[in-house]
């Protein structure tokens, strides 16, 4: 059998599985040596940034799980499973990655967009409090352009008030990015 076979977008049985949430099949080929756990689509999406997307925490944790996986791989416009999972709102998705020592906290899309950014702008309370929780975290991050917008502007101009209102309380850690408010 050729666990690795992949479909002409270049999609493995991995990725497939892990797209859909099936954990017992991702588990089932994740115990076999020679899966290839960092798979990539044509559009360079791995099994990990399927399942993070999906909201696939028991895939998610069993990918993680892997020491082989790549916990922050990149689709073709640098989205990370952690940036991928932040925009959906899947908190515990956010939770299992934000465990992970090796997750960039602060990793940015091709737009300079981050975790917190994405969360911030479509109103997910819960995933922008488990990123301000984060010791690392930058919630001072602008996103590109002259009129480069943070966190704090997006949950502002999209009437967020408790997401305003946690941006507000939080201490952001001393970082060369953080040159304003908002």
């Amino acid at each position: 059998v050729e666990v690795n076979a992949r479909t002409n977008n270049q999609w493995t049985p991995l990725i497939h599985a892990a797209r859909k949430g099936h954990i017992k099949v991702v588990q089932a080929l994740l115990a076999d040596p020679r899966v290839e756990v960092n798979a990539r689509t044509n559009d360079q999406w791995t099994p990990l940034i399927h399942a993070a997307e999906n909201g696939h925490v028991e895939v998610v944790q069993a990918l993680l799980a892997d020491p082989r996986v790549e916990v922050n791989a990149r689709t073709n416009n640098q989205w990370t499973p952690l940036i991928h999972a932040a925009r959906k709102g899947h908190i515990k998705v956010v939770q299992a990655l934000l465990a992970d020592p090796r997750v960039e906290v602060n990793a940015r899309t091709k737009a300079q967009w981050t975790p917190l950014i994405h969360a911030a702008a479509v109103g997910h309370i819960k995933v922008v409090q488990a990123l301000l929780a984060h010791p690392q975290v930058n919630s001072n991050a602008r996103t590109m352009g002259l009129r480069g917008k943070t966190a704090l502007k997006f949950a502002m101009t999209a009437g967020h008030t408790a997401i305003v209102q946690a941006l507000l309380s939080h201490k952001p850690r001393e970082d060369r990015d953080a040159k304003a408010s908002f």
